[in-house]
């Protein structure tokens, strides 16, 4: 395999989309990498879901964050990008937006390692207003599950 052949392969990896729905009338949009990372050999070797949710009042915006929500929420991703892109410590692998939330879905190799590093990254930032959920999804149903209905 040559140079080229395995940049093209990990940019394909990290390929993001985008798709829509609705819940309760309110339209929902799916943000969502469309492969598995390359650093992941099986999605077994990050089993742990976490999911960062971040509720809003959204009835003045059809369901979607307001701007001052928007843009925390914008510095917050930002803020956590190394937990993916450096770290490794864990894979976001969907957003979801509307229905008065956010949410960001994770699949980790040790969860109270990237609750540490998570806390590291955002010490020195004013508190959001976030709850985080940890559970075992070995198979990576949340995301599949959205991958799968995106391509049909």
């Amino acid at each position: 395999m040559s140079a080229s052949t395995t940049a093209l392969d990990a940019l394909q990896q990290d390929t993001w989309a985008t798709a829509t729905g609705t819940e309760d009338d309110l339209p929902l949009v799916f943000r969502f990498r469309q492969h598995m990372p390359l650093a992941v050999r099986q999605a077994s070797d990050f089993p742990s879901f976490i999911n960062v949710y971040w509720g809003y009042d959204g009835s003045e915006s059809n369901g979607m964050p307001p701007s001052d929500h928007y843009d925390r929420q914008i510095a917050f991703e930002e803020a956590i990008v190394p937990l993916d892109e450096e770290d490794r410590l864990g894979f976001l692998m969907l957003v979801i937006t509307g229905n008065s939330r956010k949410e960001w879905i994770f699949y980790a190799n040790d969860v109270d390692a990237w609750l540490a590093r998570f806390n590291e990254l955002l010490s020195g930032h004013s508190v959001y207003p976030i709850e985080i959920e940890t559970g075992d999804d070995p198979d990576w149903t949340a995301w599949r599950g959205v991958a799968a209905c995106a391509q049909n």
